[in-house]
């Protein structure tokens, strides 16, 4: 998984819609052209890219994912989504509120909201 994308669905203090997407990389040794299907959407793509995987609902927890072969399904793998944290949070009457908008594992993104400005990423 190259990272997720946490969507607040426009209620930045209510952590119970919050939804991710994942990004994954998908690729075959030695079968490079050929295409896979997923038990999710997108449910069926060709090897070679990053594929985004949307959307979850953060608050259902962990997603497990089926990637399949099309030319063999006998090969497939099972991958676990890790839900992130909610990026919603209830903003204390400070002014200035962080919720997590993107992480990769190593890295992340915030979206700051200013009391009577609005928000910047």
């Amino acid at each position: 998984m190259t990272g997720t994308n946490c969507n607040n669905n426009g209620t930045p203090n209510n952590p119970n819609d919050d939804s991710f997407t994942a990004n994954v990389y998908i690729d075959h040794q030695t079968n490079p052209t050929g295409s896979w299907t997923s038990n999710s959407t997108p449910s069926s793509v060709t090897y070679g890219g990053v594929v985004t995987f949307v959307p979850f609902p953060i608050s259902a927890g962990n997603v497990a994912l089926t990637i399949t072969n099309v030319a063999t399904p006998s090969c497939f793998d099972n991958v676990t989504l890790l839900a992130p944290p909610s990026c919603s949070i209830t903003c204390p009457n400070f002014g200035v509120c962080l919720s997590l908008y993107y992480t990769d594992g190593c890295c992340a993104t915030y979206e700051a909201t200013f009391a009577g400005l609005g928000s910047v990423t």
